[in-house]
């Protein structure tokens, strides 16, 4: 009869454990600019179906410098790794893709954990099998393991973009849940983003307007 109630008992405290989270959480996904060392922009979203992750991406940094070279999510859980990769590009994208685990570069820049997804296949020396700017690439991947979702980071390596000073010409774009529902991207130090220089035709309009002030002042001295 103890035995009875000891089996009963740990069953018991079993159902009451937290599951691993088998879903992604509320509001992961979105369009989100950061980096470790200047700011790039991605827009992505994942969902899960059974063990098998659709990952879609678009590089929204509006650099033409910029490219991803290593997309994926990290902080899984030990242990966790991926299987069953494939790509599939998006309107113009010619990006070409294999299975990293981790990404080549997805480390540091406070990832957490082992990252999976997708290494840009052979990229240099013309970046075509990157993902450029205004590009879009679908990852479909099986996970591995005893993975929990509850904290997924979000990552991807810039290796292009268009740093400011003398900061590095790689950025990681990491997107972490700060508290339930919140997500924030990581932000670069101080002076690593270009100041935007405004365009010749407005330098122009400026121009003639400096000039037209003065010469209303010329005018109103005259008259006085």
């Amino acid at each position: 009869m103890k035995s009875g109630r000891y089996l009963a008992l740990a069953g018991t405290l079993l159902a009451a454990a937290p599951a691993a989270q088998a879903q992604f959480p509320a509001g992961f996904g979105g369009n989100y600019c950061g980096g470790d060392n200047f700011t790039t922009c991605a827009t992505f979203s994942a969902t899960l179906t059974g063990d098998v992750v659709l990952l879609k991406v678009t590089n929204t940094s509006g650099d033409l410098a910029s490219f991803f070279t290593a997309i994926g999510i990290s902080n899984l859980g030990a242990g966790v790794g991926a299987t069953s990769f494939s790509f599939a590009n998006q309107g113009t994208s010619t990006s070409n893709w294999t299975l990293g685990v981790p990404p080549t570069g997805l480390s540091g820049a406070g990832i957490l954990g082992t990252a999976v997804g997708g290494d840009a296949n052979n990229p240099a020396p013309d970046f075509a099998n990157s993902l450029n700017t205004g590009e879009e690439v679908w990852f479909t991947f099986t996970l591995t393991g005893a993975y929990d979702l509850s904290n997924v980071q979000f990552a991807v390596h810039d290796q292009g973009g268009s740093p400011g000073g003398t900061c590095s010409s790689s950025t990681k774009l990491v997107v972490s849940q700060t508290s339930p529902g919140v997500w924030t991207a990581n932000s670069p130090p101080a002076g690593c983003d270009l100041t935007t220089v405004p365009e010749p035709a407005t330098m122009g309009l400026l121009a003639l307007g400096l000039v037209g002030m003065a010469g209303a002042g010329f005018v109103r001295r005259r008259k006085s």
